[in-house]
């Protein structure tokens, strides 16, 4: 049975509550051999030291689920997204995909001697309910608590650099001719755009993505991604492009 670390004590009056959960978890279950216990010993490895590292209460873990409360709503929101920059760059075996959904909502839930209960605690889970794998979903009673420590995305700089790449559902496998090859033209100083061409789902946007996330530590200020699929005028192209629409 593995060995859980209790709180001397839960905190009370106003706390942020997380709650995560791996998503097809039924799936990385059915693999053979011992693939998912390694899953999900690594997996819960690092989201338990995520999750101390900014002062966290673990209340309670079901399965492969966490229960999570702050004091503070900045130290939850940070808690979520270095677990989650963790599970990304983490080398699972065997080219295992592992994505965690994540719910954050801030109230004043009941504190009993197992735990918490109240109308929060069902919020949040709810909340984490709805997203998808690699998502940190905040309500808005959080977001409107964590808008002073972190400021709109609204422009890059060299302090804050604009970081706005999807998390790719699949890992990417082979076709190293074709980033370096991309990365060359990239790093021209007189080309200034690179398109890609080609029949629907040769891999397109995946490619594009892989490049950019090679870029996006060096390259200053930053890399972001917009996508023009529902956009059927010209002329609100640019508009999009440059994030105002």
């Amino acid at each position: 049975m593995e060995e859980r670390t209790y709180m001397p004590r839960l905190p009370t009056g106003s706390i942020t509550l997380l709650f995560t959960d791996i998503e097809g978890s039924t799936r990385l279950r059915q693999q053979p051999g011992k693939r998912y216990a390694a899953v999900f010993r690594d997996c819960r490895r690092l989201l338990r030291t995520a999750f101390q590292q900014r002062d966290g209460f673990e209340v309670d873990t079901q399965g492969d689920s966490f229960f999570v409360v702050f004091e503070r709503a900045s130290d939850a929101v940070l808690a979520a997204v270095n677990a989650q920059r963790a599970l990304f760059s983490a080398q699972w075996p065997e080219g295992a995909v592992v994505r965690v959904r994540m719910g954050l909502h801030t109230g004043e839930p009941q504190p009993t001697e197992e735990g918490y209960i109240g109308l929060d605690v069902h919020c949040a889970a709810r909340i984490m309910s709805v997203a998808h794998g690699g998502q940190v979903l905040l309500s808005r009673t959080t977001c409107d608590l964590v808008t002073a420590d972190f400021p709109p995305l609204s422009a890059s700089s060299s302090k804050r650099p604009l970081q706005s790449l999807p998390s790719p559902a699949t890992s990417f496998i082979g076709r190293e001719a074709e980033v370096a090859a991309v990365s060359d033209l990239l790093r021209q100083t007189d080309i200034r755009m690179v398109t890609l061409m080609g029949t629907a789902g040769v891999g397109k946007t995946r490619l594009t993505l892989q490049v950019a996330a090679a870029f996006a530590q060096p390259w200053k200020p930053a890399c972001s991604c917009r996508t023009f699929a529902q956009c059927r005028d010209c002329p609100l192209c640019p508009a999009r492009a440059s994030g105002s629409t």
